[in-house]
């Protein structure tokens, strides 16, 4: 039993998750099998880009076992396309920012075009695995090759081969923003230093790949919907447009979730795929990605060519940057223009940098598409603002680290708004920094690199520092229940991945309500419990729905005593 009324805030809490995950009692998507379930395969394209003349099933619907196969023809025929406009942009945004965007929204099977390698063109449901499998090798593609776009600036030439016909164009997004008077200052600078960089494609790969397994009940005509996903609302939310029922008719539930990386954060066409196809033929559909078919279809991230110039003073004090990028998002966009413009936002990073200039375009490609992963944006930020420092300090003949200090927002100025307004309200980034190289014991490298040398090998040393925008967007579900036993259940708008978010509420709740954490119980991802929630992506989690938990204890404990609940956002 816990000390009650102790400290658990910065206190080492066993954590609450481990004992069932390490014992094998966790439960992740692949271990639920439901009476009756048939099982879905994916018929997926081989080439980047071609006309689609054919998808035949004739021989794969024969096959033995099968229960229904389809293409993106015979879709089309049952469903309209799907909606345009998941993600909408801010009217406070589109009302600042000067910019244009076309956003074309991927189709459930691709039945026109494929657009790259690994787009799903088929789907079949047999009642084994095994058998759809089998049935998939059947399906015969007669597909006319066309050249594919693989290099973003070449696919803006105006003899480049297009992506989305009906655009005409491959460039889908731009934006400028300007801050100060950055081409009067760069002009003036006695200083300036011009790089390319490019920011190469990653692909997120989680422990557990994705899958989602669908059920209809046609006695209450409503839908049930298991997936390895960080966003169950969202999921919820268009399952329930596609199927033209209330979204209070439609469950998304997420088990446990083995990794996601923001991979997992949007809708994909295969959660709408299965929960179209068990409620067409009144079974429970499984469908379960492979590590081979998560590499070529589940999204990528990253893959950006910043053209950036600096300038600055004999002292090495930057007083202007400029950054013109362009964004690979690959064959479609599944966030817009988020992870874009979270680039420019994070690109003066820990430094006093008032006059800015940054110009992002978002190119269509035949790859996989791109959307968030691991920082969605800023990292790409850092790595041009921060090679552009190196490169600085190397020209004055400065240290790096000391050229940094030079720039770094002093604590004295805190809290401080940024150029693009995001606004810091700490910061003592020269310590972080000291401290940083304290670690590594910076005096001692030339010792260890000549040590090293002397041995065959070359030792490197290089540093870098960030900033991470955290806690978008700023509202979040929060709601708290006392039963007759004592037990406090929390019930959360977020969605937990593997972070150890059950420790982490459970440690805020008990600090807050003075109570044992082993009478604390933490609820997520299931839309059946938990009407709100914006899920979990972008580090905002504990900022957010921490905050949504504290504040509701700050209000008085007798409330919960008579049951009530709230839905709250953190005091901004």
């Amino acid at each position: 039993m816990s000390d009650i009324g102790a400290p658990y805030i910065g206190r080492s809490l066993r954590r609450r998750e481990d004992r069932r995950l390490l014992t094998g009692r966790g439960q992740f998507i692949a271990d639920l099998v439901l009476p009756r379930v048939l099982h879905a395969v994916l018929v997926r394209s081989p080439l980047a880009h071609a006309r689609i003349r054919d998808v035949d099933l004739s021989r794969a619907r024969a096959a033995p076992g099968v229960v229904m196969a389809l293409n993106g023809a015979d879709l089309l025929q049952m469903l309209p396309p799907v909606p345009e406009g998941q993600i909408s942009l801010p009217r406070k945004w589109t009302t600042v920012i000067q910019h244009k965007f076309l956003n074309p929204q991927q189709p459930l099977l691709a039945y026109d075009k494929v657009r790259h390698v690994g787009e799903a063109v088929a789907i079949i449901a047999a009642e084994t695995r095994d058998q759809a499998e089998d049935a998939a090798e059947l399906v015969a593609l007669d597909l006319e090759e066309l050249p594919p776009v693989v290099d973003p600036e070449a696919g803006l030439r105006p003899d480049s081969p297009i992506v989305h016909d009906r655009f005409d164009t491959n460039l889908i997004g731009e934006f400028k923003v300007t801050r100060g008077d950055p081409d009067a200052v760069m002009a003036r600078a006695p200083h300036r230093l011009k790089r390319r960089f490019y920011h190469h494609r990653y692909a997120a790969v989680p422990m557990e790949c994705r899958g989602v397994v669908s059920a209809y009940d046609p006695r209450t005509d409503s839908a049930t919907i298991w997936s390895s996903t960080q966003v169950v609302h969202w999921v919820r939310r268009e399952a329930a447009a596609l199927l033209g029922l209330p979204e209070a008719r439609v469950r998304c539930v997420a088990l446990d979730v083995g990794g996601g990386f923001g991979g997992k954060g949007h809708v994909y066409p295969e959660d709408l795929l299965v929960t179209f196809l068990a409620h067409r033929l009144g079974r429970p559909v499984r469908w379960i990605e492979d590590r081979r078919e998560h590499l070529m279809s589940a999204t990528h991230s990253r893959d950006q060519l910043h053209d950036v110039e600096v300038g600055f003073d004999d002292d090495g004090r930057i007083i202007a940057i400029r950054d013109d990028y362009l964004v690979d998002c690959g064959a479609w966009n599944p966030i817009g223009s988020g992870v874009a413009y979270n680039t420019a936002v994070h690109l003066t990073g820990p430094y006093k940098i008032e006059n800015l200039a940054a110009s992002g375009k978002i190119a269509v490609t035949n790859k996989v598409p791109n959307a968030p992963y691991r920082g969605a944006g800023r990292p790409e930020a850092a790595y041009a603002i921060e090679r552009l420092v190196d490169y600085a300090a190397r020209q004055l003949g400065v240290p790096p680290e000391e050229l940094r200090r030079r720039n770094f927002i002093k604590p004295e100025a805190m809290p401080y708004q940024t150029a693009l307004g995001l606004n810091y309200d700490s910061g003592e980034f020269a310590r972080n920094l000291d401290q940083a190289l304290a670690a590594a014991d910076l005096a001692g490298f030339p010792a260890r690199r000549a040590e090293a040398r002397a041995r065959g090998r070359y030792r490197g040393l290089g540093h870098a520092v960030y900033i991470e925008q955290s806690g978008f967007p700023p509202d979040e579900f929060a709601e708290l229940r006392f039963d007759q036993s004592g037990t406090l259940t929390i019930l959360m708008g977020t969605q937990s991945s593997g972070q150890g978010h059950q420790t982490a509420y459970t440690q805020l709740a008990a600090e807050r309500l003075g109570i044992d954490p082993d009478k604390v119980r933490v609820l997520q991802g299931d839309t059946a419990a938990i009407s709100f929630g914006r899920g979990t992506g972008g580090s905002r989690s504990i900022p957010v729905g921490g905050a949504s938990n504290t504040s509701i204890a700050r209000s008085g404990l007798h409330f919960f005593r008579i049951g009530m609940s709230f839905h709250t956002s953190p005091v901004q």
